[in-house]
């Protein structure tokens, strides 16, 4: 003899519950996701359809609720949730570049990604692809070692590379990958480090090393 309201958690705003009735008082099915309250106090998820049956006059008489216990996975989808925000805490700190990327492109990208590329995140995730962003010459390189961690073959990769900003700067960069299953897909994920100074640094010394060489041999 008891109504809905034995099982209402008080978690749904009533906008929420009242678009609900609104649906099914005009003949509508309604479906969504509902949280609910059992008996011992505890809460639970249904995914839920309710289809009003209509009179002659083409009226709500009765309603059919068809309802399936989700609990289970929206639990797992706030754990995931929760632990996606601690990884973004902890790497949107730090200087150094983060992504994750599957087989089609980037999930992920972190401040320090997008600072040192100059894409802005909308562009890494709807547009850029890894090939974008490689000097030409190092590109085969660079997508074997994410295919091979995507797949499987390799778990860990640490290499140097060339980068392109979205000014066409060069960048010389250091990454270390790992395989990673995301929502529960396969992708790579990485740390990506500038050292672009270093580089050009190794290549002054060396200049004046050769020139200075250069100028003995001569004298």
């Amino acid at each position: 003899g008891h109504d809905h309201r034995i099982i209402n958690s008080s978690f749904h705003p009533k906008e929420f519950i009242r678009n609900i009735w609104v649906t099914i008082a005009n003949g509508k099915i309604w479906k969504g996701e509902l949280k609910n309250k059992a008996k011992d106090g505890t809460y639970y998820w249904v995914d839920t359809t309710i289809v009003p049956f209509l009179n002659e006059q083409g009226k709500p008489y009765q309603y059919v609720s068809i309802r399936k216990d989700i609990t289970d996975r929206k639990l797992a989808d706030q754990e995931l949730k929760e632990s996606e925000a601690k990884f973004r805490n902890l790497v949107e700190g730090i200087p150094v570049g983060v992504y994750i990327l599957d087989k089609n492109g980037f999930k992920y990208v972190s401040p320090g990604f997008e600072r040192m590329f100059g894409y802005s995140e909308q562009e890494m995730l709807s547009s850029i692809k890894v090939e974008d962003l490689v000097y030409p010459d190092d590109r085969k390189k660079v997508l074997a070692a994410i295919d091979q961690k995507i797949s499987g073959e390799v778990q860990n990769t640490h290499y140097s590379t060339r980068v392109l900003r979205k000014d066409g700067k060069l960048l010389y960069v250091d990454i270390i990958s790992s395989r990673l299953i995301y929502y529960g897909q396969p992708t790579s994920i990485g740390t990506i480090f500038d050292i672009t100074d270093k580089v050009e640094e190794e290549k002054r010394i060396n200049k004046a090393v050769n020139d200075a060489q250069e100028k003995e041999r001569l004298q």
